[in-house]
């Protein structure tokens, strides 16, 4: 309960005024059209990282590391370092507090 109570005042913590902050609950409750949220995409990727689990994908993947060489945990280590950097979001959101 305490959770949900946070979430919703946030909403006016986070609007220009009270009138954005109502229409923003008012989209809430009545499921208007704003962002268009696709469900797809977190349950194939959950359907996934289920499959990799009950696969013993994890156990395999260790494995192969600690046997391959040692060049190859480097590069898979910057590889996925460089892919974070170039997908990562590059905005500047201001902080929620940045209005007091």
């Amino acid at each position: 309960m305490t959770f949900h109570l946070v979430c919703l005042s946030w909403v006016f913590f986070r609007a220009t005024d009270v009138g954005q902050a109502v229409q923003v609950l008012e989209r809430i409750v009545t499921w208007a059209p704003g962002m268009h949220f696709s469900l797809w995409q977190p349950v194939i990727f959950a359907a996934l990282l289920i499959g990799i689990e009950l696969g013993n994908g994890r156990a395999r993947f260790i494995a192969y590391f600690q046997h391959a060489p040692r060049g190859t945990f480097w590069l898979t280590a910057a590889a996925a370092v460089i892919f974070a950097l170039a997908f990562q979001g590059v905005t500047n959101p201001e902080f929620i507090y940045f209005q007091f």
